[in-house]
Order: C-alpha cells, then structure tokens, then sequence
C-alpha cells in the first residue's frame, strides 16, 4: 500500500483509489482512479504538444472534443503506452470501457491517462486486474493512493489545497514528474478536483491561462513528454460559482505551488532558481531568453556548482540571437554583467547560488516586455537516473 500524507480537504462529489497490479515492480501503486458521484460534472484539460502522443493522450483528446460532461479518469503509472501502434490504441479504449462497465457509466464519460516507460505494450492482464480493485476501493480518502499511484521517478506525492475564507468550496490538486519536463503545455500527468458549478468552456479558458502561468513556466531539462495532461474536474456539489477571473486567479495560485513542487522534486534537483527578462522588445524576444538561459546544459551545471560565472548566462542570452551590448544580469540582487564585467564579491554570489531558490535577472534594455520562467539545476544523479531508466 502507498504512504500516508496530509490533505486538509477532500472537494464534495469525488471519490479515488490508487492500487498496486505489477506494472512496477514489487508493490508499487500504479493504478489510479477518480471518480465524480454528481451527474452534471464538467472538466477541462491541456495535452502535450509533443507531435508523437500517447495512444491515452490522442483517445482522451478525443473524448473531450465529443463532451465535456467527463466524470471519471483512469490512469497508470509505470508504462507510458506510446509509441505502440494499433495495439497501444486498443489497450487505451480497453481501459476505458473495462472502466466505464465497471462503473456503470458510458463510455463517453471517462478519460485515460498512462505514464512511464516509452514503447512497451501494457500488460493488459495486470492492468485489467488493477482497474477491477480500483473500481472495487473508492474513497474520499482514496486521494493518498491516488496522489502516490500516478507517479514514476517522482520522491514522492506532490498535492496543494485552496479553499475560500468560509470553507464554501475546494480545489485539490496532484501532479507527477520529475523529468522530461519543459513549458510546452502544462507539463506531465496534473489534477485538479474540485466541488465548484464550473461551465466548460469557462474551464477550458482558465485553465488554459493558468497553465501558461504556472506549468508551461518551468523546465527541467527542455523535453517535452509524449504523455502530458493537465485535468480539471469540476462536481458542482458546493453549489457554489465564482467568476471566471477568480477561477483563473484560483488556478494559478494552486498550480504554481503543484509547478514548484514539481521542479523541487524534479531528478537530482539542488536549486530552482527563478530567471526573470525585463526591457525585452516584445514578450516572444523575453520568453525566448528564458527558455535559452533554462535549457542550457552549461547553465543548468553552474548552477548545480554554485558556480557565479555569468558568462554562461550571456552566452546562453546570445544563443536567442540577443544583442548583448545593453544586457544587465543580476544573481540574487548581485549586479554580475553590465555591458561588461561587474565588480562583485564571488563568494556572497556563492553563497546566494547555495540556496534552494533565488532569482536570475536579466535586463535587455531594449524594451518594455517582461518573461520569467522557473528551472532546475543539472546534476550526476540526473544523468544516472536517466541513464538506468528502463534497467
């Protein structure tokens, strides 16, 4: 059985299991299910962007194009279905409509995600045991199984609350990953319940505008996965509406926290540091710099030394063809680079690169527009992990 966790909260009108049926080894979770009890339940997803999809991703793509009116989701965790042809399409409708029939619900109504290894097929015989248990186990307190049966790499269950002052309505969410993780989308397998009356097309807008403000703000080594999926739910049992400026407001504040988290948790991860462009010409100029300083290998391994070589950082500035004559760059607060090399204390550089998180901040000096983006540092464990991954 999976480890225990503290959720403050469960939304009203859902139900969950996590179970163990042998696509990992020994007795890892590696089925997860949610379930909405409310018959008028909306959702809302983001999918990856990457043009080889998961057979789950290209299915549940489709189910939300027919309907919005999605009342459960099944998952597994270990095996990611893709890159397996026709028969990796038919384990994914099998999923789906073992799910549905055990659940008394069409077919239409459901969704399927898979996570983990790349071109295997799904033992179909483990999977088809452990969508039966999960069926057979749904609980409000099923979130911990849940949370702990959606992941691969990850050190753990990664989950955030946010309520109103009076407790009127809940938004629970998880998420999993630990690498192939880049802002293309909303970035690996993410949940949000919650008991909110959410239209769906409300949902779809927020949601969107809040993966681009949170998920699709972070990299871990600038891979995007062929299974990604960011899933709202919404029951309706709070009885309770809010605008869609505050829905949006509401997502953005829970996934970041989820983002963040993740990166924290992301493979061999020491820092995650913040890289803010300011002065940029327009906001693509700006989201370009990001992405250049955030993929770096050369960056992202300074950053694991605690290394203030800021060199790395221009370099990388002038990777996204930037003009560097009129580039400022910041660690910490320490002014590093202006037009040419700063006078600066190595070793209060040092010690602020030390911390878990801190802010890398370039100025342009050519505009008004503004990016930032969150990343991690590139370590031995990363490679070992992924070098093993299969093995």
């Amino acid at each position: 059985m999976g480890g225990k966790f503290h959720v403050p909260a469960i939304p009203g009108g859902f139900v969950f299991s996590g179970e163990s049926c042998g696509i990992k080894r020994g007795k890892e979770l590696d089925i997860a299910l949610a379930l909405c009890t409310e018959p008028n339940a909306t959702a809302a997803a983001v999918f990856t962007r990457n043009s080889m999809a998961a057979a789950p991703v290209q299915l549940s793509r489709k189910q939300l194009d027919h309907s919005s009116h999605i009342r459960f989701v099944i998952t597994n965790s270990g095996n990611a279905n893709a890159g397996t042809g026709a028969e990796g399409e038919l384990n994914a409708k099998e999923m789906l409509w073992q799910t549905a029939k055990l659940l008394s619900l069409p077919p239409s109504q459901g969704l399927v995600a898979s996570t983990g290894v790349i071109g295997c097929p799904l033992p179909m015989a483990a999977v088809q045991k452990g969508i039966r248990e999960s069926c057979a186990n749904l609980s409000p307190q099923g979130f911990h199984n849940f949370a702990e049966a959606i992941l691969t790499t990850d050190l753990g269950p990664k989950t955030a609350v946010r309520q109103n002052f009076n407790r009127d309505f809940t938004l629970l969410g998880c998420t999993k990953g630990a690498g192939m993780i880049r802002p293309n989308m909303a970035t690996t397998l993410s949940y949000v319940f919650t008991d909110l009356i959410v239209d769906s097309e409300v949902a779809q807008r927020a949601l969107r505008k809040a993966a681009d403000a949170s998920f699709n703000t972070i990299s871990v080594d600038g891979d995007t996965s062929t299974n990604d999926m960011l899933l709202l739910m919404a029951s309706g049992s709070s009885e309770t509406k809010v605008s869609e400026k505050r829905l949006t407001s509401l997502l953005t504040d829970l996934l970041s926290d989820l983002s963040f988290q993740l990166m924290a948790d992301g493979e061999g991860v020491g820092h995650v540091p913040w890289v803010r462009v300011t002065e940029a010409k327009n906001v693509q100029q700006a989201q370009k710099v990001v992405s250049a300083i955030s993929n770096s290998p050369l960056v992202k391994t300074a950053i694991h030394g605690c290394d203030p070589n800021w060199g790395r950082l221009l370099s990388a500035i002038g990777n996204a063809n930037v003009d560097t004559d009129r580039v400022t760059i910041s660690i910490g607060g320490h002014k590093v680079f202006s037009g040419g090399p700063c006078q600066f204390s190595e070793l209060a550089v040092h010690q602020v690169m030390s911390e878990m998180s801190y802010t890398i901040k370039v100025d342009l000096g050519v505009g008004a527009s503004t990016a930032s983006g969150l990343f991690c540092d590139l370590s031995h464990q990363y490679v070992e992990i992924n070098a093993s991954y299969r093995s």
